[in-house]
């Protein structure tokens, strides 16, 4: 049997439960003797029980802006938006929004912004609704610290309290070694140096080396070198170094 177009369904009003209906159909058997012409189809009858709306919401998910593996940005962490991603076709069904990190309360709304400390952390959205019920969502997100400290060497002349790169004229001069150190991460990374004289020597000199120890007359210290790195609480390590200059 072969369909002849769309069916007719007609009501008394919107087809609403209780009203009067007629469906018209025409069909087409085959095989039949007379193959032109179509078999009509009739049918009245009341339309019966309760109808049920499908519900408006589906699920919702999590989005993380910038994904689900980020680095360090502030001291301990990261500060991560997240934003419930929902399926519904009627906001007005949704009653509430509620966020955790690691079963703690984290916030409300569609879109919060949430401090996630270092390591692997679970962010979980609950969704409740008037008429669809409840949803859950959750997203792993790993927060890690990869990036090295800034270290820069800094040589402060006691006298002036100014930062000097070199030191000139005769007598004693004191000067104080200083490690410029930063972490976006680590508030409190830690650094460590050594000074190494700097000997300058010209093409043809020659040095005179007595028992392993290198002679005083014809080595002069014309700079001292200071070589330094600096490590943060998660291991990441910056070498740096400045070398003050001793002019004549």
């Amino acid at each position: 049997m072969t369909q002849l177009g769309d069916a007719a369904v007609s009501c008394d009003a919107s087809c609403n439960s209780g009203e009067n209906y007629t469906l018209d159909a025409a069909f087409h058997v085959n095989g039949a003797g007379f193959t032109t012409v179509p078999y009509v189809m009739h049918l009245e009858g009341a339309i019966g029980g309760e109808v049920v709306p499908l519900p408006p919401t589906k699920e919702v998910n999590v989005l993380l802006t910038g994904g689900s593996s980020q680095e360090c940005s502030s001291t301990g962490g990261s500060l991560i938006e997240a934003t419930a991603d929902i399926r519904t076709s009627d906001t007005d069904d949704i009653a509430s929004i509620s966020w955790s990190l690691d079963g703690g309360a984290a916030g409300s709304g569609t879109a919060i912004d949430v401090f996630i400390p270092l390591g692997s952390h679970t962010i979980s959205v609950f969704v409740d609704t008037l008429a669809s019920g409840t949803f859950e969502s959750s997203e792993q997100v790993i927060v890690a610290d990869n990036t090295p400290p800034d270290l820069n060497v800094i040589f402060i002349d006691q006298q002036s309290g100014q930062e000097v790169t070199e030191i000139s004229g005769d007598g004693s001069h004191f000067v104080t070694v200083l490690y410029d150190v930063t972490d976006v991460c680590d508030p409190d990374p830690v650094a460590s140096g050594v000074a190494v004289p700097v000997h300058a020597v010209d093409d043809g000199d020659t040095i005179k080396i007595t028992n392993k120890e290198v002679s005083k007359t014809n080595l002069g210290t014309s700079a001292v070198n200071v070589s330094a790195d600096a490590t943060d609480a998660s291991g990441n390590q910056r070498h740096s170094g400045a070398t003050l200059l001793i002019a004549d």
